[in-house]
């Protein structure tokens, strides 16, 4: 038969070979199949690999250099050798909350750059400016300085998710509302240093922060301090959950905020442990973990406050200097 990428043909096995010929017109074409087969092998083993081999045979017969690779993803043999096979997500988890001290030195480098990132923000930022460049000014600067900070760093980067005014709510994008004047602008902040994250989030305020906004600071204010003053190693993570939404409660707020208040921080900005009423576990010395009470309004607008607090063997650790009164940072 001539050449395939020349001459038709009804039979299968032609035309898919003329059009892995026409995708690759030079080379060697490889024709890969898989299968992850558990017991016996059976017909339809048998048809995945005679497919596959059909068509590589198909582009030789056009003149073609070809070859057939078949995988085998067999976890039978492993199963029969270490007899029950255990979940040992549980066993992992517990071991990664507990902090080595050089990832702890990581997670103290991203701090120290998320701070600095939100102190040129917040100087830079303007009325009027789209959230989603207030974003990008952020992020830009994390990277900027980062990579190499302090001879330390190999690799910097900031995620945001940055909301002003009645833009504030408990999880949305980044938008292109404008920042507004006399009211906080929200950064949700992730900043990643060599693997390992900050979980983040920091105001700041153009102009003069109205009444309403100066009450609601100083409820979580309130509640924040407790809470972190509560975190310590043994102090019970549902314990924690009840403490912080009851004072919420007891401020007007009842039901708030819809998402967790603490969680553990590490290698990812959301890991285990996380702190709920109806769970259970204890803080240990070595976990780092984000506290974050948050109120929102209806109709738009709020606050959220939330720091890493790495658990010693006193109390705990506030890692980064950014301060969550945010009326205290003020532009020099």
């Amino acid at each position: 038969m001539g050449d395939m990428t020349e001459h038709s043909s009804n039979y299968w096995v032609d035309q898919v070979a003329a059009k892995a010929i026409a995708a690759k017109p030079s080379g060697e074409i490889v024709v890969e199949s898989g299968h992850a087969p558990s017991g016996y092998y059976h017909i339809g083993t048998l048809r995945e690999i005679l497919t596959a081999n059909a068509i590589a045979w198909g582009v030789k017969r056009a003149g073609r250099e070809a070859k057939h690779i078949d995988f085998v993803d067999d976890f039978d043999a492993f199963r029969k050798v270490s007899g029950q096979v255990v979940d040992a997500t549980p066993l992992l988890n517990e071991a990664r909350a507990i902090k080595t001290s050089q990832e702890i030195e990581r997670m103290r480098l991203a701090n120290e750059l998320a701070a600095l990132a939100m102190e040129h923000t917040r100087e830079n930022m303007r009325v009027g400016m789209k959230e989603s460049e207030v974003g990008g000014m952020y992020e830009a600067f994390v990277h900027g300085l980062g990579v190499g900070y302090k001879g330390k760093v190999e690799m910097a980067r900031a995620f945001t998710l940055v909301w002003s005014g009645k833009g504030i709510a408990t999880f949305t994008a980044t938008g292109d509302r404008p920042i507004q004047k006399n009211e906080p602008t929200l950064f949700e902040i992730w900043v990643c240093v060599d693997g390992y994250w900050t979980d983040l989030t920091k105001n700041a305020c153009p102009g003069e922060l109205t009444p309403e906004y100066h009450k609601l600071l100083e409820l979580l204010l309130r509640v924040f301090n407790e809470g972190t003053s509560y975190s310590r190693d043994g102090a019970s993570f549902p314990e924690l959950d009840r403490l912080i939404r009851a004072r919420i409660t007891e401020g007007g707020y009842p039901g708030q905020p819809s998402h967790p208040i603490c969680h553990g921080v590490g290698a990812r900005a959301h890991e285990p442990p996380y702190a709920h009423q109806a769970g259970a576990g204890t803080m240990k010395q070595g976990m780092v973990l984000a506290i974050e009470p948050g109120i929102y309004w209806p109709g738009g607008g709020g606050l959220r406050l939330e720091d890493d607090f790495l658990i010693t063997e006193s109390g705990n650790e506030k890692l980064c200097s950014y301060p969550d009164d945010f009326r205290l940072a003020t532009r020099h």
